[in-house]
């Protein structure tokens, strides 16, 4: 979370030479769509998309020039002399991003797939560098920095866009600049002095981020309606908002692993979660989707009302479809997060269709808080506990 750039030795030439390849990429990035975009809207929103690209391109370009130092792998010093697949594809993420931040203070795209198009490529290639890094043996610290440094930075590209598309609440931002606002404070207690306490591993670090990666994506489709988003942005933002507090809680000593009663009070939360809050959620879920779905089964009519996912009629059965597999998945916690992830499709379509109200607000909050903690006790299977368990393992470790 808290990873910086490796500084204080001189990249070879050959480092210097590549990212003078990539710094040339990123310009013709910029020149290439401030040309078409004024082929199409104008000179006015060609420099406006120029300026705004210019601006995240040079960012990522600064901290890839910091972190060449550090362009080898973990615990060694030999630095390689080419960036590497992993590291270029983390570079073409970097790039998509910039293009994304062009979209910025432009019309909002209400048919347009091309925003939600990039950040879901982008995110895809955040999976994918990971894997050829591991596959390759080339897991670098200048890879790890820069996957960091770009999530947080699309993060906040992502919730700005959001925002002018009036799908995210504007207080949506302060969790978008989360992390620059972690570091300043580190910055802040190392010029007064003040201590900095080493963050303790955790399991739901990762899956947070991902699950905030995943709104993000599904926020920027253009059929998903800017009601059901706005609602949804308080589940996903108040894990998020409690991650970053208990880290900084944590680097600033107020919270101490050490002390005697830390860890019977982390027990005694992770109790409340499992036999309490995730049981009452699944309750929740299976009733009153079951309320929403069971009325309008016989009534195709009704069901198009109610269910079609962008005014689409054959998308109603498939929704419905989904509502009743996901009802008995999720009242026997077989599967659940991939249940809840399913039952948040056709009451995202409720709302878009029959707007906001006690119920579907309910399934959908119930179903995104099981999506962050799993269905907890008495479920029959949940694998999805142990994969993430096992990948918050291996990022810790890495």
């Amino acid at each position: 979370m808290i990873a910086a750039p490796v500084t204080g030795t001189r990249a070879p030439a050959s480092l210097r030479r590549r990212w003078l390849l990539v710094a040339l990429g990123y310009g013709l990035l910029v020149v290439a769509g401030a040309v078409l975009v004024a082929t199409r809207s104008g000179a006015g929103d060609a420099l406006r998309w120029a300026m705004l690209v210019g601006v995240a391109s040079t960012a990522q370009l600064w901290l890839l020039w910091r972190g060449l130092p550090a362009n080898h792998r973990h615990g060694e010093s030999n630095l390689f002399p080419s960036l590497g697949a992993a590291n270029i594809m983390t570079i073409g993420r970097g790039m998509g991003l910039a293009v994304l931040a062009g979209f910025i203070m432009g019309p909002a795209p209400t048919t347009s797939w091309i925003p939600a198009l990039i950040y879901t490529l982008a995110s895809a290639l955040d999976f994918f560098d990971g894997l050829v890094a591991r596959v390759t043996d080339r897991t670098t610290a200048l890879g790890e920095m820069l996957d960091i440094e770009f999530d947080s930075l699309g993060l906040l590209i992502v919730v700005c866009l959001g925002i002018w598309y009036q799908k995210l609440p504007p207080w949506y931002l302060v969790l978008g600049l989360s992390r620059y606002l972690f570091l300043a404070g580190l910055a802040w207690r190392r010029r007064r002095g003040l201590p900095l306490h080493t963050l303790t591993p955790s399991l739901y670090r990762r899956l947070i981020a991902g699950t905030q990666v995943s709104f993000m994506t599904v926020m920027l489709w253009p059929i998903v309606s800017a009601e059901a988003t706005r609602f949804a942005s308080i589940w996903f933002g108040i894990p998020l908002a409690l991650s970053f507090g208990r880290d900084w809680l944590l680097v600033s000593g107020v919270l101490d692993p050490a002390r005697p009663g830390y860890q019977p009070a982390m027990d005694q939360i992770h109790r409340l979660a499992l036999y309490g809050l995730a049981p009452a959620c699944r309750v929740v879920a299976v009733v009153l989707a079951a309320s929403l779905i069971l009325p309008i089964l016989g009534n195709a009519e009704a069901r198009t009302a109610a269910m079609a996912i962008a005014g689409w009629p054959w998308t109603a059965t498939l929704a419905a479809g989904l509502v009743l597999v996901s009802i008995p998945l999720l009242a026997t916690g077989i599967l659940g997060r991939l249940a809840a992830l399913a039952l948040m499709v056709p009451t995202a379509a409720n709302i878009a269709n029959q707007g906001l109200d006690w119920r579907n607000g309910l399934v959908l909050a119930a179903s995104i808080i099981i999506l962050h903690i799993g269905t907890g006790a008495w479920s029959l299977w949940s694998p999805d506990q142990r994969l993430v368990a096992r990948r918050a393992g291996l990022q810790e470790d890495g």
